[in-house]
Parts: C-alpha cells; sequence; structure tokens
C-alpha cells in the first residue's frame, strides 16, 4: 500500500477534478519553475471527494497535497511484479512475481490437466505432485497470478498502467505516452522513464528517490522474513527533447512505521 503522501496524489487520478465529477480546483500556487523549453509549477492542493475513515493524512495534512514535482505509486495485487520471498511452496512459481516470470500464465492453461478425465480426484483434491502445484500455489498466496496497478501523476499527466503477460504496458485509458522500465533486476524495478507527446523526458527512481515498504508475515500470523517491495518512485528529473535543458529533484530519507490493528476477542 503505498504511503500518505503518494496516496493523496492518487485521488487525482482515481477522481479528477471536474464538472463531472463535481471535484473543485482547490490549489495554492507557491512557485514556478522554467528551464528553457522545461515549466513546473508547485502549488500545494486540496481533493475535496471527502476523507475515509481509515485514512492517514500526507505530512501537508488530511486531504491536502503538496505538487512539486511527481511520481509513480503502485498497488500490489498479490505479490510485488518483479517477484519477492514468498511462504513455502510446491511449484518453481514460487516467489516469482507477475512481470519477473512473464510466462507464468501458460502454468496455469495445462490441457492435460483439464482434459485428462483421470485428473477428477486431483481437482477436487489439489495435489501438490500433480500439474495443478501452480494451483495449488496460487490458491494459498504464494504465487503471483495478476499484475499490479501503476499510477502516475506529475506535470499535468496521471493515468494508471498495468503489465500485460508479455511484459507490454497497457494505458488505463489510453494515453500518448511512452513507459519504459529502467535499470531492472530480479526483484527490484529500481527506476523508470516517461516520454511526453513533446518529446520531454521525465525520470522516476532510482537512488534515494524510491519509497520502499517493508512487509512482516508475523504481523499476518506467519513466520517466514521480512521481505522489501517498492511502492512509489519519485520524480528525479525533467529533461528537454534535446537534452539542452533539465532539472533536477533530490530527496531525503525518511523512516516510517505502521503495524496493522488485530481484532480482539472475549476470552
Amino acid at each position: 500500500m503505498p504511503a500518505p503522501t503518494p496516496a493523496s496524489l492518487g485521488k487525482y487520478v482515481d477522481i479528477p477534478v471536474s464538472h463531472h465529477t463535481g471535484v473543485p480546483n482547490i490549489s495554492i500556487p507557491i512557485e514556478s519553475i522554467t528551464e528553457g523549453p522545461l515549466s513546473l509549477n508547485i502549488s500545494l492542493n486540496y481533493h475535496s471527494s471527502g476523507v475515509r475513515v481509515d485514512e492517514v493524512a500526507s505530512w501537508a495534512g488530511l486531504g491536502w497535497s503538496l505538487d512539486a514535482g511527481g511520481m509513480i505509486t503502485r498497488m500490489v495485487a498479490g505479490a510485488p511484479d518483479e517477484g519477492s520471498a514468498q511462504l513455502f511452496c510446491y511449484s518453481d512459481a514460487c516467489g516469482s512475481g507477475w512481470y519477473d516470470d512473464f510466462g507464468m500464465a501458460a502454468k496455469y492453461n495445462d490441457p492435460s490437466c483439464v482434459t485428462n478425465p483421470n485428473t477428477h480426484d486431483t481437482l477436487v483434491n489439489l495435489d501438490a505432485n500433480s500439474c495443478f502445484a501452480h494451483y495449488l500455489d496460487a490458491a494459498q498466496g504464494s504465487a503471483d497470478t495478476e499484475p499490479d496497478i501503476f499510477t502516475f501523476n506529475f506535470n499535468g499527466y496521471s493515468g494508471k498502467f498495468l503489465f500485460d503477460a508479455s511484459r507490454g504496458i497497457q494505458m488505463l485509458p489510453d494515453q500518448d505516452l511512452k513507459i519504459e522500465v529502467l535499470n531492472y533486476t530480479s526483484g527490484n524495478f529500481d527506476s523508470w522513464k516517461i516520454t511526453a507527446p513533446d518529446g520531454t523526458k521525465y525520470f522516476f527512481g532510482g537512488g534515494g528517490a524510491t519509497e520502499n515498504v517493508w512487509s512482516d508475515p508475523s504481523d499476518l500470523g506467519y513466520t517466514n522474513d521480512e521481505t522489501l517491495s517498492s511502492t512509489t518512485w519519485y520524480l528525479t528529473r525533467i529533461e528537454s527533447h534535446d537534452g539542452h535543458h533539465w532539472i533536477n529533484f533530490s530527496y531525503v530519507n525518511e523512516i516510517r512505521a505502521t503495524h496493522p490493528a488485530r481484532p480482539l476477542f472475549p476470552a
């Protein structure tokens, strides 16, 4: 789950400022930066869609967000797309992510499992030694079977995207933007590049511009080791189409800890 600050900016993607949504533009201008053909407006914005009961305030305040660059953030569906440590599992899908193992879809489409009339018992009682081991891993949450949803919001551009089974990027909705993963290693989306229609390049993440979240399965009753996944990649550089002008961003590291609440039941 994204931290409060990127989550507050994500509201403008889910419920944009528009007469159709009934959300007015409540913005306090702070600064405007220009460098050759590049420009960036910095403002403090308030989203009037309402405050959820469990919503955590960003450092700008509840309902407020500081628009001072941009970011790519994501909501993890199942396990992180780039792969992560998982619970005990039965097949080679263990610990692999939707992007990390882009051929995973084929593992869940074994015709011999479906057409063989002798596999009825296996269908009813999933067997770790059968061709249904991948399904067993999926049922236990040890294998990633669906793509994460990525959200971007920067310099007037906003939207969502996900990876298809061939690692292709699908925009939601379709936009004239080119999104690329940079410096990918198994288990880590290090950085990204988005190219706008006018050729302006926007770089995200890398170094200290990535927000990572530690997940401790012991909070959920499991005992395996903690896992680390990236949830937000902040804008680090804007570069003009000819490469002669740029705006750079730097960030200060921050450590924040949250723990899930456990329901209390009478003895």
